[in-house]
């Protein structure tokens, strides 16, 4: 269930914010990576945005990211958000201690 909270949330707003881009559609992506390095598991999820967009945050409360902080903290792993507007890249990194 955690693993799903984790997926869903950050996956469907990656691809949320994607669809509402008004940036040229050539330009807009989502990569998702999963990988193993020594003791770590390493979550990195990736996507365009329109820094020019900007949600309405009294119809947009962000219970999504709230869930997956849940789960960070329950499993005592650290979160990574990175905004670059002149760029236009989003970037979720999630590091798991075995």
């Amino acid at each position: 269930m955690n693993q799903t909270t984790l997926f869903s949330n950050l996956i469907d707003n990656a691809f949320e914010e994607r669809l509402n881009s008004n940036s040229n559609e050539n330009e807009q992506f989502v990569t998702v990576t999963i990988c193993s390095i020594n003791d770590f598991k390493i979550i990195n999820i990736c996507n365009s945005y329109d820094p020019t967009n900007v949600k309405d945050t009294k119809t947009h409360f962000g219970l999504g990211l709230i869930n997956v902080k849940d789960v960070i903290d329950k499993y005592h792993a650290e979160l990574s958000i990175t905004k670059n507007e002149e760029d236009g890249i989003f970037e979720v990194q999630i590091l798991f201690f075995q």
